[in-house]
């Protein structure tokens, strides 16, 4: 991993449990939302749950792809193996008061800072 991917966030910044919870919460599905909506100040877990919403919505584009015929519900087994994957990895990160830019997800997330607020 390059340094541009990973951004070491150590013990002694201040992440109290609650952070770190939505920042795991973040890679659960439907639970991606809850650092928006907690109105959380904490970037770590914005930034977390952006991703984390980002995986979400490819997760969904995913599960369209078994309507294609022949090839679609391999492709969608591959694609959500890797998805999740990615979510378990990035999971575990955020355990480790890390945030880790997910190659593509996290570019796209970073996109998603210019549209929230």
């Amino acid at each position: 991993m390059t340094s541009r991917t990973l951004v070491d966030r150590g013990p002694d910044e201040g992440l109290d449990s609650q952070e770190v919870f939505l920042a795991v919460c973040s890679y659960v599905p439907v639970l991606c939302l809850l650092p928006t909506l907690s109105r959380s100040d904490s970037e770590f877990a914005r930034a977390h749950g952006r991703q984390g919403t980002v995986l979400f919505l490819a997760e969904i584009v995913a599960c369209m792809a078994a309507f294609i015929p022949q090839v679609g519900v391999g492709l969608m087994a591959l694609a959500l193996l890797a998805l999740t994957g990615a979510a378990a990895l990035a999971a575990r990160m955020a355990l480790a008061h890390r945030t880790w830019k997910i190659p593509l997800i996290g570019t796209m997330a970073d996109r998603l800072r210019t549209l929230a607020p």
